[in-house]
């Protein structure tokens, strides 16, 4: 994650996580962290994961990554 998204993350009272598991390749599935922007109309993704186990444990781990680099 870059500084700026870092940033921008931080300043969010809200996000939205989409948990639709679009499949990438060989079982891989996209997890992706986003907001809506108002102003612009538009929805701009702050952070992508990419994961092959989807188990309540691995969506901990994801958040517990994502706040890592946040903070």
């Amino acid at each position: 994650m870059y500084k700026q998204q870092a940033i921008v993350f931080a300043s969010l009272e809200t996000f939205q996580v989409d948990l639709s598991f679009k499949r990438v390749a060989r079982g891989f599935h996209g997890l992706i962290f986003a907001f809506y922007h108002e102003q612009h109309g538009k929805l701009f993704t702050l952070a992508r994961m990419y994961i092959n186990y989807k188990r309540r444990r691995m969506y901990q781990r994801c958040f517990k990554i994502l706040f890592k680099h946040v903070s």
